[in-house]
């Protein structure tokens, strides 16, 4: 017990050994840290993704939107365990729920449709001559947009629906969003919300693909629970070792002493009650 090859094989049994950068010891804080510090940078990712492409957000499907808050709150989870900071987290969730994806609170989705479908569908501009004026009507109104084209002022006003000048900007924002060509790469070149985009923030914070269960990709992950069985099942090996030998009576060197017992103080400082591991290496 204590050897390299000892913590090799009681650590590699587990999900927790495919974390660690030497799994021959037991260095378990140190690791958890480290992948609180990935799982925060992850998350910093996604915020940057997020405010990105805040535009598109709405195009993105649901399922993909509600998997990646899930995986959020998953990776702030990881960071609340080994003590890391996770500052953008809450933000990300609220952003993926669409919550204030309007300008205006008199905004509604409907309203919204409607003015769309008359840009779509204008007889007297191309499309792309209806955004020019929605765009000037944004910044400065109808009056100055329609200048004395009272062609212009009405097919604004009919936009408008009766709301104020940040309505053109919601219209602008959801046509965006809603276009065929909307582009929602991040950073790692995958779709926001995608399987691909969910698998690679979980390979970049635990260095392994998860299983279906624990994984974003196919429910709500419990990335902090996989993380704490692994730690459990580490104790609870040590424990039955130290037991075995102390029915055997095997001698544990004084030196191999100090290396079981900064394994349990590193355990425990995870989080893990070990039990009386102290009490037993000190019999054998």
């Amino acid at each position: 017990m204590g050897s390299g090859d000892y913590w090799s094989r009681v650590n590699r049994s587990t999900f927790f050994g495919g974390l660690m950068r030497r799994a021959s010891e037991a260095s378990y804080q140190e690791t958890l840290r480290e992948t609180g510090s990935r799982a925060s940078d992850m998350v910093e990712e996604i915020h940057e993704d997020l405010q990105e492409h805040k535009k598109q957000l709405a195009s993105i499907d649901s399922g993909g939107r509600n998997a990646l808050a899930k995986q959020v709150q998953g990776l702030y989870d990881v960071c609340r365990m080994a003590g890391t900071s996770c500052t953008h987290s809450g933000e990300c969730i609220t952003m993926l729920n669409l919550t204030g994806l309007f300008s205006n609170p008199f905004s509604d989705e409907r309203a919204i449709e409607t003015a769309i479908r008359k840009l779509k569908n204008n007889p007297d501009f191309f499309a792309s001559e209806c955004i020019d004026l929605i765009e000037k009507a944004a910044d400065w109104g109808i009056a100055f947009a329609a200048g004395s084209s009272e062609k212009k002022r009405s097919f604004l006003e009919d936009i408008a629906q009766g709301k104020g000048k940040d309505f053109f900007q919601d219209v602008l924002d959801e046509y965006e969003s809603g276009s065929e060509n909307a582009d929602t790469r991040g950073r790692c070149n995958y779709p926001i919300g995608s399987s691909e985009y969910l698998t690679h923030m979980e390979r970049a914070v635990f260095h392994q693909e998860l299983s279906a269960m624990s994984s974003a990709r196919w429910g709500s992950p419990d990335y902090d629970g996989l993380l704490k069985d692994a730690l459990e099942s580490i104790a609870r090996q040590l424990e039955r070792d130290l037991e075995r030998g102390e029915r055997e009576n095997n001698y544990i060197t004084d030196e191999t002493a100090e290396i079981l017992k900064a394994a349990v103080r590193d355990l425990e400082r995870c989080g893990i009650s070990i039990g009386s591991a102290s009490d037993k290496i000190e019999k054998n």
